[in-house]
């Protein structure tokens, strides 16, 4: 297993897996329900997370194939509060398959160390 900063070779596996994601949501709550165009917008919204400065888009990869994916940014907060800025995790899944092997902690971690 290793966890890496996603490039845009892993953009249709990402795609995959936040399909398989966006599914499940609907399926469990009725105000989830994808538009027809959603991939295609997401796939434009990922690759512009990749590029901006504030935000991580990390990638599992397990023998080859991306299993999971994060996204996560620093946002700033309004300038009333002592602290400037915040971590926020946009993002976190994990294919069905490769669930319950520590996959989501690690991604986790890596999204820990660079909001450090």
């Amino acid at each position: 297993m290793e966890i890496i900063k996603a490039t845009e070779k892993h953009i249709p596996e990402i795609l995959e897996l936040w399909i398989e994601f966006m599914k499940h949501h609907e399926e469990i709550d009725p105000r989830f329900p994808m538009r027809a165009e959603a991939p295609a917008n997401f796939e434009i919204h990922i690759r512009k997370q990749m590029e901006a400065e504030d935000t991580l888009v990390l990638a599992a990869l397990d023998e080859g194939g991306t299993v999971g994916f994060a996204v996560a940014n620093i946002a700033s907060y309004p300038p009333i509060f002592e602290f400037e800025k915040y971590g926020a995790i946009d993002s976190i899944t994990v294919e069905t398959r490769s669930r319950r092997k520590g996959i989501g902690d690690q991604l986790m971690d890596k999204i820990y160390e660079w909001f450090d």
